[in-house]
């Protein structure tokens, strides 16, 4: 360990027990996912019985208690193999439904895989044998709002061939990139060296 001067004091080290620091993990404040807290990559769309609302099964590991899915709000992407064909959303219908829509109708058999995004969050019920969506729960900013963002912002990111539009109340204004004129001064230089170069044989 390295300090600035004999003026400053050497910061101290602390020697905690095993116990101690085992007890300083337990005692540290659980921290949030963000604003996604459940999501689920390149599910496949055999592995699902589809009727109106399907279960979509899930688990963390082997060993944990399985989610049934169905009635996640959020946003969702369909493959087609690995290349996304398709991004939805799914607020006032469950996950589970609107996937079972796209069995049906334009995108039906455009897709064999999906990815989802879910704002709510699991929980163990009381018997500990299974595991749930909580449904109730209530975040501090307006879901519907952040579903319709990352809609957009994949729509617009990831240009799926089967979205028709961009996504709706998108009203931001869009930029074009403009090169920075040193950056393009620097260019012109290099190729009038490169030219004159070529000219006297140097």
């Amino acid at each position: 360990m390295y300090w600035l001067s004999e003026k400053v004091t050497a910061p101290q080290l602390t020697n905690y027990t095993q116990t101690e620091n085992n007890q300083l993990q337990e005692d540290e404040p659980i921290t949030t996912t963000g604003l996604i807290n459940a999501f689920g990559m390149f599910w496949e769309r055999d592995s699902v019985r589809w009727v109106a609302t399907p279960r979509l099964l899930g688990r963390q590991k082997q060993e944990s208690l399985t989610v049934d899915f169905c009635k996640q709000i959020g946003v969702y992407l369909l493959y087609d193999g690995f290349r996304v064909v398709y991004v939805g959303r799914a607020i006032n219908q469950g996950l589970g439904t609107r996937l079972f829509q796209h069995t049906t109708d334009r995108q039906q058999r455009r897709w064999n895989r999906f990815s989802w995004f879910g704002l709510f969050p699991t929980i163990d019920n009381s018997d500990n044998t299974r595991a749930s969506i909580n449904t109730h729960y209530q975040p501090d900013f307006d879901s519907s709002v952040l579903i319709q963002t990352l809609e957009v912002l994949l729509i617009e990111g990831l240009e799926p061939p089967q979205n028709r539009k961009r996504g709706d109340d998108f009203s931001a204004t869009e930029f074009l990139q403009v090169k920075d004129p040193q950056v393009e001064h620097e260019g012109l230089l290099a190729q009038l060296g490169a030219l004159r170069e070529k000219m006297t044989g140097n």
